[in-house]
């Protein structure tokens, strides 16, 4: 049976496909240890679901396709869906699980034939929703899989990146994390990736896991030391310039003004070793902060922010709309962290608008603190 044609998988989504960029060497090292280590991990009280979550421009997207290639070469890479926002595909939650069954299935013979069973009993599996794909397309024939004796001692891992990008994953989410919780994959782990975005975050509630003693660590990569990121940033741009002969303390400058945003240390790399003869003036133009920035030099930046605002207030109505984007230049004017309560008193607003736009703009909004602090 061509398995292909039944579960019509996405080609696009895989590690290998694109200009996908890795953790250069030296840069997250803490961060990538410590989920190689958990991914190694045979013991039967380790956590079988990681899952990492940051705010956009962070590197979650880098540091997945970095695990990708450390999990392939230890032989632990058991599949993977990079959803990506420029591949049309990618944005199809129906996608998602069959893509990662056959890719378990080229990788296990068992496996393959279970799945092949239960395609042949129901041919349209890849089109239906999700509760039916996890349950007869992951948990059924891998536990036919496991009770066939095949219980590896390093388990492989499934690894799904930018969950915020595919369309309405939250309806994949609501069978796939209760299987990881509740082992119903023994012998699986899933390593997943997105922006702390509310409509995936309540997958995750800390408090119910922790209750339950269930199997799903969380990891806030925007909460990462600033020390440790101003590090990474410092050698990422170190090296990413080094052509340049830029000094010291301007290199400084640039990791200063890079913050925790990776996206921003790359933006700037980009703009400024492409100068050419033109290079030493960019720079003076960077580190001028009362000049304007060119469009070029923060266009990776704008367009991903302008997409993530694009999506937040496309779904609102005119009115919403206009509260939002009022809300968004207040927080932004204060020039100093405050609270819902604050921003709310300032617009003569209900407390619970604001607190409506910021829970559905957490990809570039840092929230902290019981009153939300912004």
């Amino acid at each position: 049976m061509d398995i292909i044609n039944k579960l019509n998988p996405s080609t696009s989504a895989l590690h290998e496909v694109g200009q996908r960029a890795e953790c250069i060497e030296g840069t997250r090292k803490e961060i990538l240890d410590n989920i190689m280590n958990w991914a190694g991990d045979g013991s039967s009280t380790t956590m079988t679901g990681y899952w990492m979550c940051g705010m956009a421009g962070t590197g979650k997207s880098t540091i997945a396709q970095s695990v990708c290639l450390g999990l392939k070469r230890k032989g632990l890479l058991g599949g993977e869906f990079f959803c990506s926002r420029q591949i049309e595909e990618c944005h199809d939650y129906h996608k998602v699980i069959p893509t990662i069954a056959y890719q378990l299935a080229s990788r296990n013979a068992k496996y393959q034939q279970a799945l092949c069973d239960v395609l042949n009993e129901d041919l349209q599996l890849a089109s239906k929703e999700p509760q039916y794909q996890v349950t007869k397309l992951l948990i059924d024939p891998w536990k036919r899989v496991v009770s066939r004796g095949e219980s590896p001692f390093l388990a492989p891992v499934i690894v799904i990146d930018a969950l915020d990008e595919c369309r309405d994953i939250s309806l994949v989410l609501e069978f796939i994390v209760p299987a990881i919780k509740k082992q119903e994959l023994p012998g699986l782990k899933f390593f997943l990736t997105s922006h702390p975005e509310q409509h995936i975050k309540k997958h995750f509630d800390l408090d119910a896991i922790q209750q339950e003693r269930l199997y799903v660590q969380k990891f806030y990569l925007h909460n990462v030391e600033k020390s440790i990121v101003k590090k990474d940033i410092s050698l990422f741009l170190g090296k990413g310039l080094i052509g340049l002969g830029i000094s010291k303390d301007k290199l400084d400058i640039l990791v200063e003004r890079s913050g925790a945003l990776f996206i921003y240390a790359a933006t700037l790399v980009k703009y400024l070793a492409s100068g050419g003869h033109r290079a030493s003036s960019r720079l003076e133009k960077v580190l001028n902060v009362k000049g304007s920035p060119d469009k070029i030099q923060t266009q990776m930046l704008d367009e991903l922010y302008t997409q993530i605002l694009s999506d937040s207030l496309d779904k609102l109505s005119p009115e919403e709309q206009d509260q939002s984007i009022r809300i968004i230049h207040t927080v932004i004017m204060t020039g100093t962290p405050v609270s819902c309560q604050i921003i709310a008193d300032l617009l003569d607003y209900k407390v619970q608008d604001v607190k409506a736009t910021i829970s559905e703009l957490q990809s570039v909004l840092y929230t902290s603190g019981p009153e939300e602090t912004i």
